[in-house]
């Protein structure tokens, strides 16, 4: 019987499981994070690419062409494929998308901000 009185014990001292509106601040507050860590992002032009990109890959590695050695951090280069990068898309998700393809081609280098 002990067993049993233990057992209930545990199950009353568990935590409720979190409400619709908390699992939305937290996801929210995880997302701010995010967004601040790779506001710090910069990306820099390294080297043409050896093979072909979509036409909007090939816009973003040449913005950061054009933008030289200095780079430019993910909110200037968002504000930069403006007018440049045709897309029915949030611009943000359009450079997420092609970000590790660019990355990996070692056309464009991504340094973490800090």
């Amino acid at each position: 019987m002990a067993k049993k009185e233990v057992a209930v014990a545990e199950t009353v001292e568990r935590k409720a499981k979190p409400t619709k509106e908390e699992m939305q601040e937290r996801a929210a507050a995880m997302r701010a994070a995010r967004d601040a860590a790779q506001a710090k992002d910069k990306f820099v032009f390294v080297k043409d690419p050896e093979k072909k990109f979509a036409p909007q890959a090939m816009a973003i590695i040449e913005i950061l062409k054009n933008a030289g050695k200095k780079g430019l951090n993910r909110k200037e280069l968002i504000e930069a494929m403006e007018g440049v990068v045709t897309t029915r898309q949030p611009l943000g998700r359009i450079l997420s998308y092609y970000q590790k393809a660019i990355c990996e081609s070692e056309c464009v280098e991504l340094i973490a901000g800090e």
